[in-house]
Order: structure tokens, then C-alpha cells, then sequence
């Protein structure tokens, strides 16, 4: 989908990532932007700044992953994430009794 890049924010003097995607606003990009906007957990790194083909995001130390990881079953946590991330993109139905 893209690259990342370590950098420096000179404004706070903080060092963040930088995610540059290939293409402009895809929906895909629109709605990872949605869903790391409206979380907010010690294992998912913050949002500080969205442009037009770019996220900066906090940065966080640790070494690149060598490819996919293998698929577990859901926890509690990722269940959860994933009915917010439906309601967040209007894919979820809720039926009033």
C-alpha cells in the first residue's frame, strides 16, 4: 500500500512515522484513517497528523516484521474493534425490539 519512513517532527521534537501511500485518498486509506482515529490503546500507536497521501503516526520502536502474521482465532479485543470499525463505516445493522 505504501512506505514507511522514521522522521523527526521538528515543530514538538518528537520522532514519528510517516506513512506515504501510492495513490490519494483510496477508500481503504479513508478507513484505516477512520478506524486509528477512533481507537485509542497502549498497543496501537496514536494518529498525530493526516494529509492527501500520508499519516503521521507515533512512532514505535521495535523491529520490521518479516511478512504476514499467522492467522489466529479473534480475542475479545479484536471482536470488539471490529464491531466499532463496522459502525464507524456504516456496515453494521442493529435491530431495535
Amino acid at each position: 500500500m505504501g512506505e514507511v519512513w522514521k522522521a523527526r517532527d521538528t515543530r514538538l521534537g518528537r520522532i514519528v512515522a510517516i506513512k506515504k501511500v501510492k495513490e490519494q485518498h483510496s477508500e481503504r486509506f479513508k478507513q484505516e484513517v477512520r478506524s486509528i482515529a477512533a481507537l485509542n490503546h497502549p498497543n496501537i500507536c496514536q494518529l498525530h497528523d493526516v494529509g492527501p497521501d500520508y499519516l503521521v503516526l507515533e512512532y514505535v520502536e521495535g523491529k520490521p516484521l518479516s511478512g504476514p502474521l499467522p492467522e489466529r482465532k479473534p480475542c475479545a479485543l479484536q471482536s470488539k474493534l471490529q464491531r466499532r470499525s463496522r459502525r464507524l463505516t456504516g456496515t453494521e445493522s442493529s435491530t431495535v425490539i
